[in-house]
């Protein structure tokens, strides 16, 4: 019975102890683990809204629209929120052929497909080295496309969206990709 009481005691202890040590002071600051919080907002409030889902990439279909098929072989139209499907096309649409066609993605949307059974999504594939990256972020980012903000709320976070339009911000001052000219 000592040894069950021990246990709850000592983990109280060292959250204590931890807690008093990473609190920040003049010589130390804890950087939030998201970006663009003051401007955006926390993410983690917005997220219980969201599902994940994925599969393989069978299509592209334009600079902005995939198809995948999922694991049960129902195929679904996912779109890449927050780009403009108008703005660098073939270039966009060489990235995601070279990137994930053919590939295993993750998406992250609405839990609510629209009436035809497509979903605006953030898309998570690999890299090069097998690690996971944001596709919908990287296009944004790397100035290979425009921000598109949605007519309608289609289930991505307001966060999110204020990201990438931070994103795209970023791109524009720094001139990179379609925003060298």
């Amino acid at each position: 019975m000592k040894f069950l009481i021990l246990i709850p005691a000592l983990l109280l202890s060292s959250l204590l102890v931890h807690s008093q040590t990473a609190k920040p002071g003049p010589d130390r600051v804890i950087a939030s683990p998201h970006e663009y919080v003051k401007e955006c907002g926390d993410p983690v409030t917005e997220s219980s809204f969201y599902r994940s889902g994925g599969g393989k990439v069978t299509r592209i279909l334009d600079a902005r629209s995939i198809v995948l098929e999922t694991k049960r072989g129902k195929t679904t139209t996912v779109y890449l929120a927050g780009i403009d499907p108008k703005v660098n096309q073939d270039n966009i649409i060489k990235f995601l052929s070279a990137t994930i066609l053919g590939k295993t993605v993750f998406t992250f949307g609405n839990k609510e497909k629209e009436s035809d059974g497509s979903l605006f999504a953030i898309v998570h594939g690999r890299d090069e080295e097998g690690r996971y990256f944001v596709i919908n972020r990287h296009l944004l980012e790397k100035g290979l496309a425009e921000f598109a903000k949605p007519d309608y709320f289609y289930g991505v976070s307001y966060v999110t969206m204020c990201v990438y339009r931070q994103l795209v911000e970023k791109a524009k001052k720094e001139k990179i990709g379609i925003w060298a000219k």
